[in-house]
């Protein structure tokens, strides 16, 4: 493995073991324009944002390190960032969603509820429950997948719910 792909994963995995992933919203950048409303792009460039917005409908762009959106519907591309309800796509090195649906495709991913497909070298799906106290988790495509439930695809997958918790190439549990 070489230097930048090594570099990159242990930065990722060093963001998921701080508070970024548990409370993500420490990251969200100073706005520029003040506005409680919505916009069609969203440019962050951490620690500064372009507006306070409630939601993103179209593209948010966070070519800096850190990022943090309320709501994104449509396409986000991020170094390391993560959404509070992402309706759409999101790529990036570190992805990191409340509730996801749509595609995730990063170096490592974390969702807490996944209502969509999750492609990465390191997958996460939470143990928190929904309304109805069920976990969600749709498809996850990676080298490492953990989640509650649902389809997972990969080197090496964990699922406390599955008949066999850890499995290798494919596990599954409703």
């Amino acid at each position: 493995m070489t230097k930048k792909p090594l570099l990159c994963l242990l930065l990722s995995l060093l963001l998921f073991s701080t508070g970024f992933a548990h409370d993500p919203r420490l990251f969200t950048g100073f706005p520029l324009v003040d506005t409680d409303a919505w916009t069609p792009v969203q440019v962050t460039v951490w620690p500064v944002t372009l507006f306070s917005v409630q939601a993103v409908y179209g593209i948010n762009l966070a070519p800096g390190l850190l990022s943090f959106e309320r709501r994104v519907y449509g396409i986000s591309l991020t170094l390391m960032g993560g959404a509070g309800k992402l309706y759409g796509v999101h790529c990036g090195l570190a992805c990191i969603a409340e509730q996801s649906t749509g595609l995730m495709v990063g170096l490592s991913n974390y969702c807490k509820s996944n209502r969509g497909v999750i492609i990465g070298l390191i997958n996460f799906s939470s143990d928190s429950y929904d309304a109805a106290g069920s976990t969600e988790n749709l498809i996850q495509l990676g080298v490492f997948n953990q989640a509650e439930n649902g389809l997972q695809i990969g080197l090496l997958n964990y699922n406390q719910n599955a008949l066999v918790p850890w499995m290798p190439l494919v596990n599954f549990s409703r």
